[in-house]
């Protein structure tokens, strides 16, 4: 018995329908986004592993930046949305039977970043990965086009990259003890410039200057939308000495900004500190003026 017309069209689309929603499907699910063999992820080695993730792969002058041992990179269709979170759910799941049934100890490290090491004390990686996004295009500050970059990685690699971290670790802690030598040589500099000052400031009459650091001060400038905190030089005059103190008169604030120095009354962090004002003072923080 023949079918009207009407129905063999019907069947027909409906047939389409049907190979479109399946292409999607095997297309855009998990695991056929990180590997389609799903017997295949176990007992295999960890380059066998990264044949059969799929993606292209990535030239060595791409690994280099990263230290990778291999790359797969995946773009951006329609039937893949490689920017929304868990997109490489299967892979991650595949990753994960894959370090058990080769005796490993699965370790997350981040969202994208997990590593498998040998269950021994986490001492021998056996494989690792890492996971990079990139947008090439947006729309409403959603990704319309760009590529996710599978980086794997091997105990040499692991080795590389621990050894360069400890290198930059030590230059940046002798930096530190640099600098903080640095700083010692020059208070202690400092230091014995103001013993020897110590007569010329105490002298009546003497014009003293000394500098009050900025970060001290809870006054703030706003220049070109930036707040600022400027130092300030103080400028007085020493009226008398006695001891290991001085009298001294306040003749001049200035508050040292990108553009010059200006005059202000007085420091708000310090209300002894106003133009004009005679206080005592020790003379080890002053200096003659140049």
């Amino acid at each position: 018995m023949s079918l009207p017309q009407n129905s063999s069209v019907l069947v027909c689309v409906r047939s389409v329908i049907f190979l479109v929603v399946a292409i999607f499907l095997l297309s855009s699910s998990p695991t056929s986004y990180a590997g389609q063999d799903e017997h295949s992820k176990t007992g295999i080695s960890f380059d066998t592993f990264i044949d059969q993730t799929t993606g292209d792969e990535v030239s060595k002058s791409d690994l280099e930046p990263q230290k990778a041992y291999r790359g797969k990179r995946v773009y951006k269709s329609i039937f893949r949305w490689i920017d929304i979170r868990g997109y490489y759910f299967g892979f991650k799941k595949r990753f994960q039977e894959w370090c058990t049934a080769n005796g490993g100890h699965y370790v997350i490290n981040a969202d994208l970043d997990a590593d498998c090491f040998d269950g021994k004390g986490n001492q021998h990686l056996l494989g690792g990965y890492m996971i990079q996004i990139v947008a090439t295009d947006k729309f409403d500050n959603q990704m319309t086009a760009g590529y996710a970059t599978f980086y794997f990685f091997r105990q040499q690699e692991l080795t590389e990259i621990q050894k360069e971290r400890q290198l930059l670790e030590n230059q940046s802690l002798q930096r530190a003890v640099d600098k903080a030598i640095e700083k010692q040589k020059i208070e202690a500099a400092e230091y014995q410039q103001s013993i020897q000052d110590q007569p010329i400031v105490k002298r009546v009459g003497q014009k003293i200057c000394k500098t009050v650091q900025g970060e001290t001060q809870p006054s703030v400038y706003i220049i070109g939308g930036k707040e600022i905190h400027p130092d300030y030089l103080l400028v007085a005059f020493t009226e008398n000495a006695v001891n290991d103190k001085i009298q001294i008169r306040i003749a001049a604030i200035k508050a040292k900004l990108p553009a010059g120095a200006i005059n202000v009354d007085h420091l708000d962090g310090d209300i002894t500190l106003q133009v004009n004002t005679v206080t005592w003072d020790d003379p080890m923080l002053w200096h003659p003026c140049n």
